[in-house]
């Protein structure tokens, strides 16, 4: 399962520069420790785009509903997340 997680500019923004450097506190980086505390990595769904509104959007995968659900109730409420959802499936079951 695919966890969709919309981040503000400022959110995106700490985690793009966080590679290799040491953490800068904001809302990026209070998402990156949810994420870690639960075992899971948030990636870039737009990796290499310079569109500002594709570079908020992250996903991580998960195993399961109920790992999809703890990494909802984790992320929704943190600041610097617009949104986090299941991704649907990409076809009909």
């Amino acid at each position: 399962m695919t966890i969709v997680i919309l981040l503000s500019e400022t959110a995106a923004r700490t985690i793009y520069s966080q590679t290799g450097s040491a953490p800068v506190e904001s809302p990026g980086t209070e998402v990156m420790r949810a994420m870690n505390s639960l075992g899971y990595v948030i990636a870039p769904m737009h990796p290499g785009s310079r569109d500002p509104v594709l570079r908020t959007y992250f996903a991580a995968n998960v195993p399961d509903k109920q790992a999809a659900d703890a990494v909802l109730t984790a992320l929704r409420g943190l600041p610097g997340v617009e949104a986090a959802y299941t991704k649907p499936a990409d076809e009909l079951a």
